[in-house]
């Protein structure tokens, strides 16, 4: 566990975000964010892994637009993360239910406005990524994007990005590259990929 609890802050459009955690924190450490504003107070705890994982999902829809309703989900060892993308009349944001998983727990709830051209979002990103830089390698699984299918369908990621009609017979993946990306250090490891086909069994 860290040294010494500190007190971080980010401030998006009338809203001010208190992170709250161990200096020098360990992947397992608590963390806990309070939101304030149009005067209610909201607050949950998670992991550090959990933090990270938040950062990082608002930093990539910061600069990939994100259809509303759509939904991400994390879990580690204590707590689960559902985020979706929704919106009100201030515009865009994240609505983040966090739960432990514990028998009997009540999920916490956390909403995370966009801002002016999802700067907000960015914004708050990189302050995680600030307090808990990746230093050493942390076992954590990728978000998972789900489709708004009718409960109880059965459709498998091919079939939901099949395009109509007969497709393109001729199959293509392409490597994206050349357009500057906020947060850079963050996508060195990544390359982002384009499939052109009829199933995009991944």
């Amino acid at each position: 566990m860290g040294d010494r609890w500190v007190k971080s802050f980010v401030y998006v459009e009338g809203k001010s975000f208190e992170i709250d955690h161990w200096r020098n924190s360990e992947p397992q450490d608590e963390v806990e964010i309070i939101e304030r504003g149009r005067g209610r107070v909201f607050s949950s705890k998670l992991t550090v892994i959990g933090a990270r994982w938040l950062g990082k999902l608002l930093c990539q829809i910061s600069v990939n637009p994100t259809a509303k309703g759509t939904t991400f989900i994390h879990e580690d060892k204590y707590y689960k993360i559902k985020a979706s993308v929704k919106s009100n009349e201030w515009g865009l944001y994240v609505h983040c239910l966090i739960t432990l998983k514990k028998k009997g727990s009540r999920s916490a709830c956390l909403c995370f406005p966009s801002g002016l051209n999802q700067e907000g979002w960015a914004l708050f990103g990189e302050k995680i990524r600030d307090l808990f830089p990746l230093n050493r390698a942390i076992s954590s699984p990728p978000a998972q994007h789900q489709f708004p299918y009718a409960k109880g369908s059965e459709v498998t990621s091919a079939a939901a990005c099949a395009p109509k009609g007969n497709g393109n017979v001729n199959p293509q993946i392409s490597l994206r590259s050349g357009a500057a990306v906020l947060g850079a250090a963050w996508w060195m490891p990544v390359i982002l990929c384009r499939y052109d086909g009829v199933k995009a069994d991944w």
